[in-house]
Formats: structure tokens, sequence, C-alpha cells
């Protein structure tokens, strides 16, 4: 009501689990007339016409509430209009109400009830805990905070300030305000707009998922499956993003009647509202906010290694120990498997002088992995690069698998799929249940160039394979798929399954941990990781890199304050 009342600062204050409320505002305020009525039934009703149901504008459009309210508690009222000069006050106990008085006031509303359900011991029972309702309390007035930037929130809990939003004129400077994230992004098309948090900020609930329609806080699965899906293989099970989404639409395309607290609402097109969030934030998470956003230069050039001949080990030591001497640029890596003594040698880098080498950052582009100065590899797992601000670990074979992923998923789309036939069949032992699920995908497995017939009651052969893959990726890929599939119509059955599927075949064709890369195949790979938007994160939603600042470095080395 305070908001439908125009006000732009609002003061919330809570005790006792919400027995105790109180709420001042800075609205319109009510005459003396209207105050006298406000607590009536449907005295407070925003409704003027039948038609004014399918064209609802306002949050409290029923006028039930203070006269709830004022039945089960103790209600004080005080009130004044901006255009007069005395404001008024009404008290009410369990229903009885008083004559108005006159009173001296500030313009706005203020709105005290105490001992909440006093004279209805049976609801008050139900109540849960004081934290528990108090956390629910504060929830309720963060959604207000996060779909209305354009009004000042204060709240206080027992007395004590717990939250305080002022005015913002954006959006995005609201949603880091009463969230708390600094990391997020924005993301804006006609009829929605959407905070998101990056694939790495999330939560293991899912209670970081905020959801509004024409700015009125509701619960929605369809859309939280939106936005789960939007998300799809970059977030690792059990995983949930930040995200606050605010759909705008025509007061006739959405009922908001539906249910008693206004938390759910019934769309007229249900798909369409699913696709308009699902594409929005999806095309915005493919933009990689987050890494440009981190990257605030984007790198330039960087120097290229050049190949050199293997300098002599002999050398004799000298007054002065340069490092620039090409024995000191050659490096060389143990295999993490002590049975094995194959040794691998990086080329020579070529490096100069840190002084003499060229800028690798320049402000204002984008941000390109290939253009990042490869230095070697760590424990033949992580590849070690750098730029002239920030220090890299990329994860070979997370890295390789996004690639490897978006490769399988591109050639299913465009329906041109490099297959080879296989000279011996590959036969592969399912049980009954798993033989009828893939057999009822089995379109879908073609098209994804795996082609299998029966070989027994329990045995498939596979006749084909993905050019792209491994054998025992493929193996993996009809496992996985068996365990998770369908026997249901052929599409459902694989599309329900299709992106765990193509992730199984990444994961199992591509380099490992463990595996030696040269120099020349860690740049390759980072120049791959550019031909994709979403390589900053496995198909399992791992994150592919960690990054350091060289300044935060050199402070632990005490180069600097």
């Amino acid at each position: 009501n305070s908001m439908d009342a125009g006000a732009d600062r609002i003061e919330i204050e809570f005790g006792d689990g919400g027995r105790s409320v109180r709420v001042k505002d800075n609205g319109v305020g009510l005459s003396p007339s209207d105050l006298k009525i406000s607590i009536e039934p449907h005295a407070t009703s925003k409704i003027h016409s039948s038609e004014d149901i399918y064209n609802i504008e306002t949050y409290g459009f029923r006028g039930e509430a203070l006269a709830s309210i004022a039945a089960v508690s103790r209600l004080q009222m005080v009130t004044r209009m901006q255009n007069q000069d005395l404001g008024a006050r009404l008290e009410s106990e369990f229903g009885q109400k008083s004559e108005i008085s006159s009173v001296s006031a500030e313009a706005g509303t203020d709105v005290r009830v105490d001992q909440l359900f006093e004279n209805v011991p049976a609801r008050l029972k139900f109540l849960k805990s004081a934290a528990s309702e108090s956390g629910q309390i504060r929830n309720v007035i963060k959604a207000f905070a996060l779909v209305r930037e354009d009004i000042e929130y204060r709240v206080l809990s027992e007395g004590e300030l717990v939250g305080h939003w002022p005015k913002s004129d954006r959006f995005l400077d609201r949603v880091r305000q009463v969230l708390g994230i600094e990391d997020m992004h924005l993301c804006s098309e006609p009829g929605v707009e959407i905070a998101f948090s990056a694939p790495n900020r999330t939560q293991r609930i899912n209670r970081g998922i905020w959801l509004f329609v024409n700015k009125r806080w509701i619960q929605d699965r369809s859309l939280t499956a939106a936005v789960m899906d939007a998300y799809r293989n970059l977030l690792m099970h059990g995983e949930y993003p930040f995200v606050v989404v605010r759909l705008t639409l025509a007061p006739d395309l959405v009922d908001v009647n539906v249910h008693p607290t206004k938390s759910q609402v019934k769309f007229r097109d249900s798909q369409e509202v699913f696709r308009l969030v699902r594409g929005a934030l999806r095309r915005a998470i493919e933009k990689t906010p987050w890494l440009k956003e981190a990257f605030a230069h984007g790198p330039s050039s960087a120097p290229t290694p050049t190949p050199a001949s293997a300098p002599s080990l002999n050398w004799q030591a000298s007054e002065t120990l340069s490092f620039s001497e090409p024995q000191i640029e050659r490096f060389q890596f143990q295999k993490r498997d002590e049975k094995v003594s194959q040794m691998a040698t990086a080329e020579p880098s070529g490096l100069e002088p840190r002084s003499a080498r060229a800028t690798f950052m320049q402000t204002g582009e984008e941000f390109q992995w290939s253009k990042l100065f490869v230095i070697g590899q760590l424990d033949q797992t992580y590849i070690l690069a750098q730029s002239d601000a920030y220090f890299y670990m990329v994860d070979q074979h997370a890295a390789h698998e996004r690639v490897m992923y978006e490769r399988l998923l591109a050639q299913f789309h465009s329906g041109q799929f490099d297959r080879q036939n296989l000279l011996i069949p590959l036969a592969l032992d399912f049980n009954q249940d798993e033989i009828e699920k893939l057999d009822f995908a089995k379109d879908g497995w073609a098209k994804l160039g795996i082609e299998f017939d029966k070989l027994g009651p329990n045995t498939l052969a596979v006749q084909s394979i993905p050019a792209i893959v491994s054998e025992s990726g493929v193996v993996a890929a009809l496992k996985r798929g068996a365990d998770v599939g369908t026997a249901n119509s052929s599409e459902e059955s694989f599309s329900d399954v299709l992106n765990l599927v193509l992730a199984t075949l990444a994961c199992h064709s591509v380099v490992r941990a463990g595996q030696t890369l040269s120099h020349e195949q860690s740049r390759e790979l980072l120049e791959q990781m550019d031909e994709f938007p979403l390589s900053s994160f496995c198909p399992h939603g791992r994150p592919v890199y960690v990054r350091r600042a060289l300044s935060e470095i050199e402070r632990e080395f005490g180069r600097r304050l």
C-alpha cells in the first residue's frame, strides 16, 4: 500500500518474529474520512469496475489486508496528506476502533501493529520460530527492494538496522546492493531484464533465483526451469546461480489473481514466456560479461616463442649469472607417474627481459585466450600463461572438453556429423531396460554418428562412431544414455539426454590430466578456446582457469605494499 501511495521512502521495523511491525512511508497519505473506514473490509480496494480485475497494476488491490490485520492485533495508524496542516490518528484493539483524533504528523502514513494473533491462539501456535519468521519478512522486503529501485528502504529488526538501500537509477546497482554481490551482470531485452551471476558464482540452494512479473514477486517452476536451462552445461550438479528476472507483460497476458498470496500467476502463453526468459538469459551468458569485466584491459599481441637449437649444458660459471642465458630458458617437466621416466622438454621461450617485452594488454580490446603468453605446463595438467597483469592456470582437460563439446553440438545441429564405420563392430552388454531405452532413441544416436543394432537380447553391436571421438567415449556415452534415458518416443528420449551424452563423449575423447603438452600444443588449445564464448567452463560446470593478479603475487614476495 505504501508503494501504491507513491512513496519513495519506506521504513520497516519489526520484532518478536513479526508479531510487532511498523511501516512508515512518505506517500500521499489519507484524509480523516478515508482513515475512518480504512480498516473496514474491502474499504481500501483498488478495484473500481469488473474490468479492473483483468488489468491489475497495483499491489494491494483486494482491500482486505488492513481489515484482517486490525481484527487480530492492536493497530495504530497516523497519517497526513501533503496539503493538510494536521494529521489524523486511528487506533484499533482487535477490531474495536477508536474515534479519529487530530495529531501533528509528517506527510505520509505510519502503521504500527502489536500483539499480532494475541486473540486467536489457534493461529498463533502455528507461527514458526522468531528467527524463521523474521527471515521470511526480510525476504519479502528484499523482493520489493529488488523490483522497485526508485524507493529507499530502511529495515530494522529488534531496533537494529539490518538493511538500508538508497534509491538508485539503475536496476543492476540495486541488485548488487540487496544481494551483496558485486559481480552481477545485466541482460536487457524487450519485455525482460535480468541480472545474473557468472556460472562460478553459485550456491547450493535455489533461493538466489528471484522472479518478478509486472513488479510482483512470484514463484514459478517453469521460469525457474528456464533460468536453469539457460545455464545448461555451465553449472556443476546441485549448484544454482544468482539471478533476478523482471518480466513486463501486458496485464491481459497474465492473471495475478489465481493465488491467495499472489505468489503465483497464470500466463496466457507460458511457453512463450519460457522461451523469452531462457533465450534472453542464454544470449547474455554467451557474451561472457564476467570475462570482459574481469579483464579490465584487453590483451594485445604477446611475444611468440621462437624455436632455437638446444643449448649445450657444459657451460662454465662466470662472474655474473645472466637470466637471459638460454640454459635458464629451457624447462623440463617430469611425468607424474614415477614409473615413467619419459621427459618432455619445452622449446626455449626466447623471452626478453620484462622491461623490453611487448605490452600484453591494451585498454578496450576484447579478451582472447590465444593472446596470453604461454609459460609452460604444471604437473602435466595445467597450462601456465600470463598477461602483463595476471597469471593464469588453465586446466587442459576441462578446456579441451569444452572445445570438443561445442564442436560435437554444432555438428549434431547441422546434421553433418563425420562418422567412421568400424571394421569389427563393437559389442556392448546392457540389461533389458537399458537396451529398450537405447533402442527407442536409436534415430537420435544415429544422428550423432553412433549406429548400432541388436546382436542379442542383452547385446548391442556398434557399427559406426563419430570420427572425432574415441571408442571409449562412445562406450561411456551409451552407458550414460542408458542410465538417464527414458523409453518414450525416439525424439523425446534422446533430446532429454543429448547434452549429457555430448559431455560424456567429449570428456572421454580429449587430452587428459597427466598428459604432456608442448608449447605449440598449449597455444593451439588456447586458440581453439577463442572459438567458443563459454570456454571458461567445462560442460560439467567446472571452471577452466584460475587467475591471480601479478600485483598480488608481488605483494606476497614483498615487492610492493
